[in-house]
């Protein structure tokens, strides 16, 4: 039963863009919470993790962390909870590592580069 129904969601999606839910599913969805992190918002909770506890976490774990840490602050709700990552951080730490490099670096390259422009002659 539940497979025909995912079935006709999915086509639903496929054929007219959108999929509807019943009430009843609505219902069963009162306890999840859904968030999202822009590019900043995960290069800083990645930041943050690693600064604070010692921890690199990959970009998709930065999220959970980063949503997390929007739910705690818009409800207050401190419940113990366990964000399980499923994905390595050495597979995504050029993306990382970039992102913070150049966060950190980029006011001293953009300096050094304009200290060099300005006294290249003319």
């Amino acid at each position: 039963m539940m497979t025909l129904l995912l079935l006709q969601l999915m086509h639903d999606l496929k054929t007219k863009g959108h999929y509807a839910i019943s009430e009843t599913m609505k219902e069963n969805m009162a306890d999840f919470y859904g968030g999202y992190a822009d590019d900043t918002a995960t290069v800083s909770a990645i930041s943050k993790l690693y600064k604070n506890h010692g921890y690199t976490v990959d970009t998709h774990t930065a999220v959970a962390y980063q949503v997390y840490t929007d739910y705690v602050n818009k409800t207050g709700d401190k419940t113990q909870t366990l964000i399980a990552s499923t994905a390595e951080p050495l597979s995504s730490s050029h993306v990382a590592c970039l992102r913070v490099l150049v966060k950190m670096w980029m006011p001293f390259l953009t300096l050094n580069w304009l200290n060099c422009f300005l006294r290249k002659p003319a």
